[in-house]
């Protein structure tokens, strides 16, 4: 049984039970996931019997991971049972939780809330058809900037190599010639003229590349000014604790402890996040744009491609949630067909 609060700023709050008997079901389930990532001096990885692994981490180890594998489970039921169009991460509680006894919790999540869109058939139209209306071309000053940085970055490693750090680096007249020896070590090139040919076309290519995101970015841009939504809190919140978990990672990358990182900026955690919050609601905002086009036209990701993508992702990152690997990739995808639909209105 369930109960659905409407709450301010596009976010619902759902209070519930699972059964008892339901939630014991869970139990046996939470006791092999554990003992496959539990490790006890004795025992096999796998192989770990019940009373030892609650001697070693407690019961309500067990509890807490049986609750994780009965909510996890039956969210989607939840949501679909109340016609709740969720989107994004929920924040969810739990209210009550020991064995043999029914299962409490409280699920905060964000809905599609109420959005005004403009004409964005038309904003995309225009935005586009000057896009391709550019012409992009490569000058041939382009390729010879690109040798010479080519010729400077070879002369630096020759010079960290075969000379001390405090010999002034080669001038440009005596850099390594540019010849056809050079270019064969760069890569399949036949001679001089055949790398030039080939860095012309991946120039272009990075320019229409380029070119095409910035259509995308104008085309969003306007659509936005144009738009009127009521922001939901949680959505935002989920934007900037991602920021704010890329922005550790990163300066833990460079061998650095986060609270030293802040310290030495003279900036707090909350300093960061006042800061990213403009950024951080113009992207929900995007966001929404694109699902609710994606809702008025119908688009859609079929699911082995989501599944293909989301499996790529695994291998790249170990250990990652399917589940979650598959709404990331979904919602990637899923943004590109938006962009393609409106890339190709006539």
């Amino acid at each position: 049984m369930t109960e659905v609060k409407k709450l301010e700023k596009s976010q619902v709050e759902i209070a519930g039970e699972i059964s008892a008997e339901e939630f014991n079901s869970y139990w046996k389930r939470a006791v092999e996931n554990l003992s496959n990532s539990v490790k006890i001096d004795g025992f096999r990885t796998g192989h770990i019997p019940e009373d030892i692994l609650i001697k070693n981490i407690g019961e309500s180890a067990i509890l807490d991971t049986a609750a994780e594998l009965a909510l996890k489970h039956n969210y989607p039921k939840i949501i679909l049972e109340n016609k709740i169009e969720a989107i994004g991460r929920p924040a969810i509680s739990i209210t009550k939780i020991a064995k043999n006894n029914p299962l409490g919790f409280k699920i905060l999540t964000a809905v599609i809330p109420k959005l005004t869109l403009p004409d964005y058939k038309s904003i995309a139209k225009k935005v586009f058809e000057e896009s391709r209306g550019k012409e992009i071309r490569v000058e041939d000053k382009e390729v010879e900037d690109l040798i010479l940085e080519l010729r400077r970055r070879r002369a630096h490693l020759e010079t960290k190599h075969e000379h001390t750090a405090n010999e002034a680096a080669p001038k440009d007249e005596d850099l390594t010639p540019f010849d056809d020896v050079f270019v064969k070590t760069l890569g399949d090139f036949k001679d001089v003229p055949d790398f030039k040919e080939k860095m012309k076309v991946n120039i272009k290519l990075e320019k229409e590349v380029a070119e095409k995101e910035s259509a995308r970015f104008k085309t969003m841009e306007a659509v936005n000014e144009k738009s009127e939504m009521e922001l939901p809190e949680i959505l935002v919140e989920n934007e900037l604790n991602k920021g704010i978990s890329q922005m550790r990672a990163e300066v833990e990358r460079e061998g650095l402890e986060f609270d030293e990182y802040l310290k030495g900026v003279k900036k707090t955690v909350d300093d960061i996040r006042k800061e990213a919050r403009p950024k951080a609601e113009k992207s929900v905002r995007y966001n929404l744009i694109l699902k609710n086009i994606a809702k008025s036209e119908a688009l859609s990701v079929p699911d082995e491609e989501i599944d293909k993508e989301a499996k790529k992702l695994l291998e790249v990152y170990e250990g990652a949630d399917l589940d979650s690997a598959r709404i990331y990739v979904e919602d990637i995808l899923l943004n590109n067909k938006v962009f393609q639909y409106l890339e190709e209105l006539k």
